[in-house]
């Protein structure tokens, strides 16, 4: 992630959480000194913070020491200063310089927050508190053992009122991998096989008649028709785009776009159009290159190239599943880039959100999301709200490296609310996810139970009655 430092005289307004589970008593440290500490995030001209929303508050300090503990090296007061409560030092990660904090529910009309590492600290000012905008939705699990078993980066669409599940990949069930065969739902319980899986062999399968087994393609409805663009980070790198009415039949629409070959693009479906942003080929091809552009096609076969966009500018990134248009804009949520052999030594991961009315001209929304960086994630829109559901992320705040089952929303990008995760949830990334009759339904992708079995179940989130 990148990170800007700011002079102390120039400190962004930041926010902590109220889950305060440690006594604690700031007057046991004496004075701080007003030096050292920088805050980060979030920038200045940031909007008020509705309550119970959660932020994330990065700091600088290069050359002072970290302390033993997290406790109280992020307070929070709502009375300018007078009193200071510490977040939960579960919420506080030293290593990373970084904390995710939750507007209290009740109590003031502003806040600020503190940092303070020792001897040393950084207040920001004071921050207005809107009104919450939280909700409580049912979580629920609704199918196990699904028929098309468990699968990682199977594509999903909502097509003529029933979920269709696009090919897919297990390196257990399958001899090459991924597969080409489509499923169907009207509830997400019952599935039926509408087109069989047909790539059995990269060496003889005939991709002039239909579309190679593949992954984490771009998947997306438009002009009356399905959508299947690119894809499969395993088998053959595609840049062939198909198309299908009813999930059985698919024409070929083009065998060669007119953009550079790559994976791990996000599809979009939006004014009319098709969108490819993004991507990158990877390690085994004789350039390794990762992208930043944007592609628009209206019949998927003729693809031209949007202005690039102007700082500042989302960069170079792929691997978020779902096409979120929300509010007459396309959203970028998260996402990475993969390592590559002899160019990028490590992978990459982002915590950011940007969105686009036109593809050309880029708003970054937020700098710094509250939850972890991530890839392989889900972005969907549902209720009036930008959904992020699960993925795959690194370590923070005392978390480990792998698989992800939390879940998140905003109404307007800047303010996001946890969602409580039920038992038995377990975490995944590559996962499939569909808007669906009143609910979005979330199943299969990369999740492994207790006994390392990968797992194909079904779950269900719903607003209350």
């Amino acid at each position: 992630m990148v990170r800007r430092s700011l002079a102390p005289t120039a400190l962004a307004w930041l926010v902590l959480a109220a889950c305060i589970k440690e006594p604690f008593d700031p007057q046991k440290l004496g004075p701080p000194v007003f030096v050292k500490v920088a805050l980060l995030t979030p920038e200045p001209d940031e909007q008020p913070w509705e309550r119970e929303s959660d932020h994330a508050v990065l700091w600088h300090a290069p050359d002072v020491p970290l302390p033993p503990s997290a406790l109280g090296a992020v307070s929070l007061s709502l009375d300018d200063g007078a009193t200071w409560a510490p977040v939960s030092i579960g919420q506080v990660d030293l290593r990373k310089s970084r904390a995710r904090v939750r507007v209290p529910a009740t109590g003031g009309t502003h806040l600020r927050v503190r940092v303070r590492l020792g001897d040393y600290a950084a207040d920001s000012g004071a921050i207005p508190i809107a009104p919450s905008r939280k909700k409580r939705y049912s979580f629920t699990r609704i199918g196990a053992d699904l028929p098309f078993g468990a699968r990682d980066g199977m594509g999903g669409l909502v097509f003529n009122g029933r979920m269709y599940g696009i090919g897919g990949w297990n390196p257990i069930l399958y001899k090459f991998n991924s597969v080409n065969d489509v499923w169907s739902s009207a509830d997400g319980v019952r599935w039926t096989l509408v087109k069989p899986n047909t790539f059995q062999d990269p060496a003889t399968f005939d991709q002039a008649t239909d579309w190679s087994g593949r992954h984490w393609g771009g998947y997306a409805v438009h002009d009356g028709k399905m959508f299947l663009v690119g894809g499969d980070p395993v088998t053959v790198l595609q840049r062939d785009v198909w198309s299908s009415t009813d999930g059985v039949r698919w024409k070929n629409v083009t065998q060669e776009t007119a953009y550079p070959l790559r994976v791990l693009h996000v599809t979009f479906a939006f004014n009319d159009r098709l969108w490819v942003v993004g991507g990158q080929t990877l390690h085994g091809t004789d350039k390794p290159e990762v992208f930043g552009d944007v592609w628009s096609s209206r019949d998927g076969a003729t693809w031209e190239r949007s202005t690039a966009p102007q700082p500042p500018r989302w960069g170079e990134r792929g691997m978020i599943g779902g096409n979120a248009v929300f509010r007459g804009r396309m959203w970028l949520i998260s996402g990475g880039i993969y390592e590559q052999e002899g160019y990028r030594p490590e992978r990459t991961e982002y915590d950011d959100v940007w969105s686009t009315s036109d593809g050309t001209s880029w708003k970054r929304e937020l700098i710094h999301t509250p939850f972890r960086p991530r890839y392989y994630h889900n972005v969907e829109v549902f209720d009036d709200r930008l959904w992020v559901l699960g993925g795959y992320g690194s370590g923070y705040v005392l978390g480990e490296e792998g698989n992800l089952s939390d879940v998140h929303y905003t109404s307007d990008g800047r303010n996001w609310y946890s969602l409580d995760i039920p038992p038995g949830f377990v975490g995944r990334h590559a996962a499939t996810a569909w808007v669906h009759d009143g609910a979005i339904y979330w199943g299969s992708g990369n999740a492994v139970d207790a006994t390392g079995k990968w797992i194909a179940d079904m779950w269900k989130i719903t607003p209350p009655p």
